[in-house]
């Protein structure tokens, strides 16, 4: 099937509410589902905070590219996650279960990733507990 085609079936099936439904399903898992590009934005967050207590970025520099950041790079992991699956050949179920094991992965990454940021916070804490108050 050409690619104009499946553009062209999409726009036909997209009219049915089950397919509306399943369109905003997806939209809110994909705010839920930890994915790598979570990963990163949680990193680049902390170093864009860590520059601003230290006064080398402004306030408004801060939110600038906090908010970049936020809207960019989640965006661009989904652009990257659907060029992989349009490129795969096969069918639906062969896509999807392509899909299924991306995104999967991704979940993976992200609780790992955030399990170790929870363990480096708690020892962090642990270890400034041990320092003598004035």
């Amino acid at each position: 099937m050409e690619s104009g085609s499946y553009i062209k079936s999409f726009g036909e099936n997209i009219k049915t509410p089950a397919t509306l439904y399943i369109f905003i399903l997806g939209l809110a898992l994909s705010d839920i589902i930890p994915t790598i590009a979570d990963a990163f934005v949680f990193s680049k967050q902390r170093t864009l905070r860590d520059e601003y207590f230290n006064g080398t970025i402004t306030p408004k520099q801060y939110w600038d590219k906090s908010a970049i950041v936020y809207y960019t790079y989640n965006f661009f992991y989904w652009i990257i996650i659907g060029i992989i699956i349009v490129s795969i050949k096969g069918d639906f179920q062969t896509k999807l279960k392509w899909l299924a094991g991306i995104v999967g992965a991704g979940v993976v990454f992200g609780v790992i990733y955030s399990n170790i940021k929870k363990d480096e916070k708690e020892k962090q804490l642990q270890q400034e507990s041990l320092i003598p108050q004035k």
